[in-house]
């Protein structure tokens, strides 16, 4: 079962603190050989950057080149724009809305369903989106918007949609109406509510630093200057429950997406790599590995 459902990698792959406990020393200025060596360990990975800005075409078509030449399966899930759920949805502007996700579909997710290489998208919705009757509406159209077969994931982050520790009962009929899942995340900042509802699953592990998380002012970093709310390693003991979970959901699912978000210094990569062999998933089979190329490569640093 193991390979057939379960997806698991990280929340990018493009990180100048991977190179050494992940990447070859020697492809420190090579950025555009990273996302090849991460496809030799896992068949998935979540795109961060689309939260901040849409890529070119020709950075998609890179997407595509590296991974098809591999050979085998991989997909690309992508965390919505900000523009859409940090700022259309919060201010309720209906248009915006519907504007941002047909930019999203021509740009990123019609070349990448073409290509056979497209996950899920994310909607992280923002702290400001509270709970409330204008707001699932909001939220509403931006799941029917988005194009049918697409799957879809919504991350809650404001305590108003929860009920204890369960999401609040119109919005959880919401997600089943339109087959989105709920994300589970595995944070300090909610109870990770698993209900299914949708064909497919999707999970996000954020790392268990509440005291940089809580922080108040200025997100604190490390003496490395790393993000201190996800400069966290998670240990067996805290990954095998989760195991548990996701296996007994599995049959409920075609899909479950897993990602690790806990990125500095390749924390992430080990903390995926060990939940898939907690789970029975096997690395993915190349028919190739990397190889320098003779032409330029596109610059991926900052995608993903």
């Amino acid at each position: 079962m193991g390979r057939d459902v379960f997806l698991v990698g990280t929340s990018g792959w493009s990180y100048d603190d991977w190179v050494g406990p992940v990447y070859p020393e020697d492809t420190a200025q090579r950025k555009g050989a990273w996302l090849e060596l991460y496809a030799q360990r896992f068949g998935a990975v979540e795109v961060n950057s689309t939260f901040y800005r849409l890529p070119s075409d020709r950075v998609v078509e890179g997407w595509v080149e590296k991974t098809a030449r591999l050979g085998g399966d991989f997909e690309f899930s992508l965390k919505a724009p900000q523009e859409l759920t940090h700022e259309a949805m919060v201010q309720g502007d209906r248009a915006m809305t519907k504007d941002l996700l047909e930019q999203l579909q021509l740009v990123v997710l019609e070349p990448l369903a073409r290509a056979r290489r497209l996950g899920a998208v994310l909607l992280q919705l923002s702290p400001r989106f509270h709970g409330g009757e204008d707001q699932l509406r909001m939220l509403e159209l931006a799941l029917r918007s988005v194009p049918a077969g697409v799957d879809v994931a919504v991350e809650f982050r404001h305590r108003t949609w929860v009920e204890g520790r369960n999401l609040a009962p119109a919005a959880m009929d919401l997600l089943q109406e339109t087959g989105a899942a709920l994300c589970a995340v595995d944070g300090p900042s909610f109870p990770p509510m698993t209900r299914a509802t949708g064909k497919h699953a999707y999970v996000r592990f954020h790392g268990r630093r509440a005291d940089a998380w809580f922080a108040k002012g200025k997100e604190r970093t490390t003496e490395d200057d790393l993000p201190a709310r996800y400069d966290y390693r998670y240990t067996k003991d805290e990954l095998e429950p989760w195991a548990r979970v996701l296996q007994d959901n599995a049959p409920r699912h075609e899909r479950v997406r897993v990602f690790f978000n806990n990125h500095p210094r390749g924390q992430a990569v080990a903390n995926a790599e060990e939940m898939m062999v907690l789970l029975g998933v096997e690395p993915p089979r190349r028919t190739q590995s990397p190889k320098p190329r003779g032409r330029k490569e596109p610059k991926l640093a900052d995608f993903g």
